[in-house]
């Protein structure tokens, strides 16, 4: 079985994606890329598999459009929230309908919660499918492994 040497460089786009690293399945029946649809906060997922043969049937834009919707279908509601803030934890109101934060949690179906320590006092936004979304202090960020954690603090 031949292999085709047709690597596309981390960071490129092509065709309306936006690939990552490469990735090679270990028994070599498959390779593919981590991609996300250019131009967007979705985070990468591995796509764009090729098999052996190198055989591609479908269009770039029909695999633009599944790409999309498999990354949407696989994010968390906190996940959802976040990029549509544009992934930036110090955005308060929503670049589009000026909706507070809060605002856009809740009509996501957030259950709000706080919690006071002294002077610390935070806030949860607890999504139905187990997600949540911390603010606290000046910023914001999905909850991390422990209660009004960070995720990015971790």
């Amino acid at each position: 079985m031949q292999y085709l040497n047709t690597r596309i460089p981390e960071g490129r786009t092509v065709e309306g994606l936006e690939y990552g690293s490469h990735v090679t399945a270990p028994d070599r029946s498959w390779s593919g890329y981590h991609v996300r649809p250019a131009d967007s906060d979705l985070p990468m997922m591995v796509a764009r598999l090729t098999p052996a043969t190198d055989e591609q049937e479908d269009s770039d834009a029909e695999t633009v459009e599944a790409i999309e919707a498999e990354i949407l279908e696989r994010m968390t509601t906190a996940e959802h929230v976040v990029t549509a803030f544009g992934n930036d934890g110090q955005r308060w109101t929503h670049p589009v309908s000026g909706d507070t934060l809060a605002e856009f949690a809740e009509a996501q179906g957030a259950r709000v919660e706080r919690q006071e320590e002294g002077l610390d006092e935070a806030t949860r936004f607890a999504f139905q499918d187990g997600s949540a979304i911390v603010a606290k202090g000046g910023g914001w960020d999905i909850e991390g492994a422990e209660p009004y954690s960070w995720e990015g603090a971790e």
